[in-house]
């Protein structure tokens, strides 16, 4: 493939731009957008070259995009529309203004990009957002493929179903059949069955299930151990009033694991759902803890068998390797490790969406 320009939008860290590098493109960031003031200075510490703009999307004009000639667009906008925990508004979300700002562009520019992905949380597929942005492709010619894909559907032991979108414009062709419904490899569970593909009308030698099949089954399982770093300080260990309150709904993981909760923007914040928690114990020392823990009394003999598993958080490093940033990437120095955890639980995993540019997208 020649050099592409592309145009990150939500470009927030700049995991977007670390999966083109981790999928070998030749690729030429000419504008990532983004509002949030400290994921930029994040952006701007890995990628100093790249031009960052704090303007708000709902503001960016045709003109504006025209003038870039993207090839590429990129894009994870606002997850709150779609959420199960939210409203559930979608479109009608305030949110969703700068994306439908996006739409209108879309739909009347003379020379829209030839490719787009776009991220969002498993929901997405369902609202009437993701129906009004079909059609706009759809009016414009694009060809459009729809995944749902964590990274346990490659090996890595952390769960992140996300819905991707990739979109190509004709004559650009897939190597593939597109399916109409949203291709979900397979559930996030240990024996990782895959699920059937619904389409029944497609040659499904050339299907994109067959496809996804074929790219999947090049990753081998991993385990935690691999993403851990040597840790010594008690600094992210977890408090003894949170283990007495929270140990039962916990979800622990030791090194052996090959699965780990979801990394929300809110961990070490809230301890229920948005994230793991890891111990270096055996499993059997795990769940001998956890047997004794019912049957302990009092709080201090409680403490005393939740105290020798070392329950601990996982550094934001380790959850950066988890969401598969490469080693080079680091934080400004003044960036605290509350909005490091912020910043990663809005971002996106970068071998997942290398993976999807790679393979689906932009592979003419």
């Amino acid at each position: 493939m020649v050099r592409i320009n592309v145009v990150e939008f939500y470009s927030g860290i700049g995991g977007m731009h670390y999966a083109l590098q981790y999928a070998g493109i030749d690729a030429d960031v000419v504008s990532a957008y983004e509002i949030n003031t400290t994921a930029n200075a994040v952006y701007k510490h890995n990628f100093p070259n790249t031009k960052v703009s704090q303007n708000n999307i709902e503001a960016v004009t045709i003109a504006d995009l025209e003038k870039l000639n993207a090839d590429l667009w990129t894009m994870s906008p606002p997850c709150q529309p779609f959420t199960r925990q939210g409203k559930q508004e979608h479109s009608n979300d305030p949110r969703s203004k700068s994306f439908l700002n996006i739409l209108t562009i879309l739909s009347k520019m003379k020379t829209p990009p030839t490719y787009i992905l776009l991220e969002n949380v498993k929901g997405f597929e369902c609202s009437n957002t993701r129906n009004e942005f079909v059609a706009v492709l759809k009016s414009r010619n694009f060809l459009v493929q729809e995944f749902l894909l964590s990274p346990t559907d490659f090996g890595i032991p952390n769960s992140r179903t996300r819905y991707f979108l990739i979109a190509k414009q004709q004559p650009k062709s897939f190597t593939f059949s597109c399916t109409q419904f949203p291709l979900q490899y397979s559930t996030e569970t240990i024996d990782r069955k895959r699920i059937p593909c619904k389409e029944q009308s497609l040659d499904h030698e050339n299907c994109v299930c067959k496809h996804t099949e074929s790219v999947l089954n090049t990753f081998k399982q991993r385990k935690l151990s691999d993403f851990l770093f040597k840790y010594k300080s008690d600094d992210f260990l977890v408090k003894k009033e949170v283990l007495l309150r929270y140990f039962p709904v916990l979800d622990i993981v030791h090194t052996d694991s090959i699965q780990s909760c979801c990394f929300t923007k809110a961990y070490t914040k809230y301890y229920q759902g948005t994230g793991s928690i890891l111990t270096h114990q055996s499993s059997n020392t795990l769940r001998e803890a956890s047997e004794n823990f019912k049957e302990a009394e009092s709080n201090d003999a409680k403490y005393e068998i939740l105290s020798r598993l070392q329950l601990r958080f996982f550094t934001p490093d380790e959850v950066s390797r988890l969401m598969c940033f490469p080693d080079n990437f680091s934080f400004p120095p003044n960036v605290t490790s509350k909005q490091k955890y912020m910043l990663l639980g809005n971002s996106v995993n970068v071998l997942v969406v290398g993976n999807v540019f790679k393979w689906f997208l932009l592979n003419d």
